[in-house]
């Protein structure tokens, strides 16, 4: 089998296709695995096999989510995925470094709301889905006991 070309950070050079065997190692590196990362995503066991597959895209707040999940920039989440342009400007090497005292320049500051937005967008999508979750369960244990 061919392989497909992979963005290597070091080079610059972008993925055409999302690198399946890098987010398995990284998964693994953090002692997690792709039900882990369906779970944070919000998504479905089919959803997250589609990512897998390259036949879903990515959101740009998705990009994000999975940044913090595996602790890594979202230019290197959004390149690992195949997508040509990150969903946001990453903050530079400098502005990251600086501690909070120091000032950012408003598109660095959007930038960071922007992203700090797409995680609780993240996290509200998974307490929706497990109150969705909760409801179902007991609306099956209900009907059960009739």
């Amino acid at each position: 089998m061919e392989k497909k070309a992979r963005r290597n950070s070091a080079d610059g050079t972008m993925a055409l296709f999302f690198d399946q065997e890098w987010f398995d190692r990284q998964l693994a590196a953090h002692g997690k695995n792709r039900a882990d990362l369906a779970a944070r995503l919000g998504v479905n066991d089919a959803e997250i096999i589609d990512i897998w597959k390259d036949q879903r895209e990515i959101s740009p707040a998705e990009v994000a989510i999975i940044a913090e999940f595996l602790d890594q920039s979202r230019a290197e989440i959004a390149s690992r995925c195949g997508v040509s342009t990150p969903s946001t400007s990453p903050l530079t090497a400098q502005h990251a470094q600086q501690d909070s005292t120091t000032e950012i320049s408003p598109a660095d500051r959007e930038t960071a709301l922007s992203n700090r937005l797409a995680r609780i967008e993240g996290r509200l999508a998974r307490l929706e889905q497990t109150l969705a979750d909760i409801h179902a369960a007991l609306v099956n244990r209900d009907s059960g006991q009739d």
